[in-house]
């Protein structure tokens, strides 16, 4: 894991960097393993504190234990209210890790697709502690920069369970648009907080986009309600 470490934070610094929305384009709230229910509805708000706030609204639904598959609205206040939806799935191996895919497509303006193919897995090193690692792959003028061939992004999530109703982890993401890397590439810090209360989850985080500030003008912060089911 260490080495892992090293070799995102070495990459890391050779280049630009920002929020990307590619984060957004899954139809989880953010980088989740599994729903801890069988059925689980959330909705969320994100915003960077000026006229930009996203809301996002989910539904997703456990089919069996290697089989999870979800939707999500998000809606984009701009000017005006405008919204996109992502549908998407995920399945699960023995071993631990899964592969999930999440198609992206806007609902009442044209801004573009995407399609995004993640590869990911959860290693737990105590019993209270694990770290999820992430892969993805995405393909669409939604994310891609405009002469780039694709986008890629790698994550890394240490968390740790204070027991059972607090969860703290950071979350590492970088990434960019190949062939474009030095117009699109961006890395963020994920600081967040989840209280479980019974059915009810509530989570509270703040992205921080780091290391170029001409790149990186917004810092993010969110928070999301779910209701397992």
């Amino acid at each position: 894991m260490r080495n892992f470490l090293f070799i995102l934070l070495l990459f890391s610094v050779s280049t630009i960097f920002a929020y990307d929305k590619l984060q957004d384009i899954r139809y989880t709230m953010g980088s989740e393993y599994q729903g801890r229910s069988k059925m689980q509805f959330g909705v969320g708000l994100h915003t960077s504190f000026n006229s930009e706030a996203t809301v996002p609204i989910q539904l997703q639904g456990r089919l069996s234990k290697y089989f999870e598959l979800g939707t999500k609205i998000i809606l984009d206040k701009q000017n005006e209210w405008e919204g996109n939806m992502d549908i998407g799935a995920k399945f699960f191996f023995s071993s631990g890790s899964y592969i999930a895919l999440d198609g992206y497509f806007g609902i009442n303006r044209d801004n573009g697709g995407a399609g995004i193919i993640t590869y990911g897995n959860r290693h737990h090193t105590a019993k209270n502690f694990y770290v999820d690692y992430e892969t993805r792959l995405g393909l669409g003028d939604a994310i891609v920069y405009p002469d780039g061939l694709f986008k890629i992004s790698v994550g890394v999530k240490p968390t740790l369970r204070f027991g059972e109703p607090v969860i703290a982890s950071i979350e590492i993401n970088t990434s960019g648009s190949v062939g474009e890397l030095d117009e699109d590439y961006k890395m963020d810090l994920i600081p967040k907080l989840e209280l479980i209360l019974g059915n009810v989850s509530i989570a509270l985080e703040y992205n921080i986009g780091i290391l170029l500030d001409s790149n990186n003008s917004r810092n993010i912060i969110g928070l999301y309600v779910r209701y397992g089911f």
